[in-house]
């Protein structure tokens, strides 16, 4: 199927309200945003074993190397505890059935999401993942539990998603055993250059510069691959930021170099007799942003590294690259791993390495999604979107203690944008300003692109407007996004909208809506979602909804269907 493009938003007001400039509007009310950081930890003895029965006081948690305040405290666990048997009563003629437990809180609710890194796994090692992942999770997903499956392709594609069930992902995971996986070309690659560089040699100077060429753009090519799967990684991250309660995500992947290329320029390095003149560029940069990400929505990974224990590259391929020593193949398989351990590891999370039989691991895994504390504080920094250190110190002899390494205050500008990405990939809308988005017209332009005019009203009812001169005024800010049928998703453009409307007789108030025009460019085939983020910015509140439509050759037509409900 030929790729869809998504072509990025132009944004085009109304000319209703276009002439003259607002004035400098002050907001006469204030939002208080009481916000509480919650840490999960998970404590173990020497033995890997979980410690229970903590209390508050057992605990110390710091942020930026200061001490603060644990507002909030919970023990989560799957433990029964024993309790005196109260006294007999007589039973009655009648006994009613026990009311089912009530449904976790929202916050409380675990969202648990199975990525699967087709671009950096081989079949074979995907699919024994997968069978024992199944069982794992027939096991561990509980009735209350929101579960989503996601595969890294060519791009992402939501194969199940949140609202589904269990039952759904069950029966979608022999699916995914068919696909296509892109790890074995990245394997063919590697082994190409390895033999055309151990065949050329450095004998001359022609012969090293076509070595130092071929490894050159070998490298750019793998720091590239990898790029684009942690940028991936990270969108998808940023999605569940709309998602209140915690996230846990099972990332199956073959591993991710950190310093891509490294492996060819260690066997230029042997063969040359000197390290050439060429810096390397590692990730850290693009691990750094995902890691913060997800430790700002409260996102755990579990990475399960498929490829199992790895075979000596120089021992099964000795006659071919007699120049790759044991010590090089350790060093590049212990570079695949380190991108895979960090990410766990500065998530509060595990990573499974070097394991052909992985149950023992997800038995560690299913106990650190029940069993767990929760810590929380109220920093005293508010929405300064910077990235703050977090330490737990446990009074307690012989214990272990992991947890999440940072935590970042995302700017409100930012959650909010993550937002409309929540709703592109999720379907949570939510809309409290009664917001509605329409689909007004489709005009044809050149190379089968399409200019789509879709109209934004807010009733006037719902929006803070202040009163200067006769005239109302006000400030929306706008996000929009779009997402095609195969989850490729354009970047979240945002335009701030100036409101300036006289009011009748001069002093009266409004009656109606504000309409907004949003214009886009359009192209590809099927169907296409936009998502609307609104925010009120005097009145500190903001809305979420999307619209389906379906993009032909011949134009865009509206798709007609309820909008999904959180």
């Amino acid at each position: 199927m030929k790729p869809l493009r998504l072509l990025p938003a132009l944004l085009v007001p109304l000319s209703l309200f276009a002439q003259g400039t607002p004035p400098d509007l002050q907001p006469f009310n204030e939002a208080i945003d009481v916000k509480v950081v919650n840490v999960e930890v998970y404590v173990t003895d020497r033995e890997g074993r979980r410690v229970q029965g903590l209390g508050r006081e057992d605990f110390e948690l710091y942020e930026d190397g200061k001490r603060v305040e644990i507002v909030n405290f919970a023990e989560v666990s799957e433990r029964t505890e024993s309790v005196p048997a109260p006294a007999p009563a007589p039973a009655p003629e009648a006994a009613p059935e026990a009311a089912p437990p009530p449904p976790p809180l929202e916050r409380d609710r675990l969202h648990l999401l199975v990525y699967v890194d087709n671009f950096n796994l081989t079949p074979f090692t995907r699919n024994r993942v997968l069978k024992q992942l199944r069982t794992f999770l027939e096991e561990t997903v509980q009735p209350d539990d929101r579960v989503m499956l996601v595969t890294h392709d060519e791009g992402l594609t939501v194969r199940v998603p949140f609202s589904a069930g269990k039952n759904a992902l069950l029966a979608e995971l022999p699916k995914l055993e068919k696909l296509a996986a892109r790890g074995a070309l990245n394997d063919l690659h590697s082994r190409q250059v390895r033999s055309f560089i151990q065949e050329t040699g450095c004998d001359d100077e022609l012969k090293r510069e076509m070595v130092l060429n071929a490894a050159k753009s070998y490298a750019q090519t793998s720091y590239n691959n990898v790029a684009v799967s942690l940028n991936a990684l990270q969108g998808l991250i940023e999605s569940l930021s709309g998602i209140e309660g915690r996230k846990a995500v099972l990332y199956v992947s073959n591993g991710l170099s950190f310093r891509p290329g490294e492996d060819v320029f260690m066997l230029v390095d042997a063969i040359c007799g000197q390290q050439p003149s060429f810096s390397l560029d590692d990730v850290s940069a693009h691990l750094r942003q995902l890691t913060s990400k997800a430790n700002a929505v409260r996102a755990t990974f579990y990475t399960l590294e498929a490829a199992g224990l790895r075979n000596s590259t120089s021992a099964s391929a000795e006659t071919q690259f007699n120049s790759f020593t044991p010590e090089m193949d350790f060093m590049k398989n212990s570079d695949l791993q380190d991108v895979i351990y960090n990410l766990a590891s500065e998530t509060g999370g595990r990573a499974v390495l070097n394991a052909t039989s992985i149950a023992p691991d997800l038995a560690k895994i299913a106990s650190d999604l029940r069993s767990y504390y929760s810590l929380g504080y109220s920093p005293v920094h508010k929405k300064d979107g910077q990235t703050h250190q977090l330490k737990v110190k446990v009074r307690r002899e012989g214990v272990q203690v992991h947890h999440r390494t940072t935590y970042r205050d995302s700017s409100r500008e930012e959650v909010l944008a993550s937002r409309v990405q929540t709703v592109l990939l999720h379907g949570f809308v939510d809309n409290p300003m009664e917001a509605k988005l329409e689909f007004v017209s489709s005009e044809p332009e050149k190379k089968g692109r399409h200019l789509v005019t879709l109209r934004l009203r807010i009733p006037f009812s719902k929006l803070v407007l202040l009163s200067q001169e006769g005239v109302w005024g006000g400030k929306l800010t706008l996000w929009v996004g779009t997402r095609d049928t195969e989850g490729r998703m354009a970047p979240v453009r945002s335009v701030e909208i100036p409101i300036r409307v006289p009011a009748p007789n001069g002093t009266g108030a409004l009656s109606g809506a504000f309409v907004y025009d949003i214009r886009m460019t359009m192209a590809g085939k099927g169907e296409q979602t936009v998502a609307v983020g609104v925010r009120d910015d005097l009145g500190q509140t903001a809305s979420f909804l999307s619209k389906a439509l379906q993009v032909e050759k011949r134009g865009v037509t509206d798709v007609a269907r309820p909008e999904p409900g959180r």
